[in-house]
């Protein structure tokens, strides 16, 4: 299958992230973000298909220490190097995860409790280089029920309620995505706040 970019032309995190799609190749690691020291080790978790068997993209994971986790969705082989060339925050998850789609990252705070604390696109839509085009992106754009999905699979199977914190004019869809895909799967979400000084709001799930 052809990718629309040199593989010579991709940064380092792309390049690695690509032979994730090798059939034996299961696991990726290399440093990245600022100064090159962040290290990154990203496994295989789910080739994700659509209606027909169709390949929709691919799902890795990077497992860090003190139980966080960094969930990262990758577009399907031919809209690989449009994706590693795409215009990034430096020093961000799109930086560090160079050619995604984008990414979440859960957290354990060993409370009985999964926290999901980012949710965050890797690209902008448009015509100018560096970013995605519309058709190409809208192609992508279930990604969040996808990882909202194994999240929640993964929560339930470690015994852990989820928790998707709500900032004011912010990150409204987020929640919008996480309850019908909680509803989907019989599992109860409410709104709650956390109280103190902060009063935080957020959306439960009750895996448990």
């Amino acid at each position: 299958m052809k990718i629309s970019a040199s593989v010579k032309q991709m940064p380092l995190p792309a390049k690695k992230a690509l032979a994730l799609w090798q059939t034996k190749r299961q696991s990726v690691s290399y440093t990245a973000g600022l100064l090159k020291k962040y290290p990154v080790g990203l496994s295989r978790f789910s080739i994700e298909h659509g209606k027909g068997g169709k390949i929709k993209g691919l799902i890795a994971r990077d497992i860090g220490k003190n139980g966080t986790q960094v969930w990262v969705y990758y577009p399907r082989k031919e809209h690989f190097g449009q994706f590693a060339l795409a215009e990034t925050d430096i020093g961000g998850p799109a930086d560090l995860y160079k050619g995604a789609v984008g990414s979440m990252r859960t957290i354990n705070n060993n409370r009985g409790f999964l926290i999901i604390d980012w949710v965050q696109h890797h690209f902008r839509t448009g015509i100018e280089k560096g970013t995605i085009a519309r058709g190409i992106a809208t192609e992508y754009g279930g990604w969040r029920e996808r990882v909202f999905g194994h999240i929640l699979d993964e929560a339930k199977k470690t015994n852990l309620n989820l928790m998707l914190p709500i900032y004011p004019g912010r990150h409204e869809e987020n929640t919008r995505i996480l309850l019908r895909v909680a509803k989907a799967k019989g599992m109860v979400s409410e709104k709650q706040t956390t109280g103190g000084a902060l009063n935080l709001e957020h959306l439960l799930v009750k895996v448990v």
